[in-house]
């Protein structure tokens, strides 16, 4: 319940979740202006280089771009193994 301190009810924020905020928003809008396209140039760059750490950083960058981050996932394995010795 809203009360003093507190202008929002139980479990509403204030800003919706995923919105953006006012820096990238404004960031956005000023590479627009100036017609930046950052993916571009890092696709640019990593067809012209000749250097190969220049090349696989951008390949890792746009990377990010394409496929979600993996995350690690702890596996608890509990099984009876049956170890078989050779008779000699």
């Amino acid at each position: 319940m809203p009360g003093p301190g507190r202008p929002f009810k139980k479990g509403q924020g204030g800003r919706p979740k995923g919105s953006k905020n006012k820096r990238t928003v404004e960031l956005k809008e000023r590479l627009e202006e100036l017609g930046a396209d950052p993916i571009a140039v890092l696709v640019e760059l990593m067809g012209s280089s000749e250097d190969e750490k220049i090349r696989t950083d951008c390949a890792k960058t746009l990377t990010g771009y394409l496929y979600p981050r993996l995350k690690s996932v702890e596996l608890d394995v509990k099984a009876d193994v049956l170890v078989l010795e050779p008779k000699l």
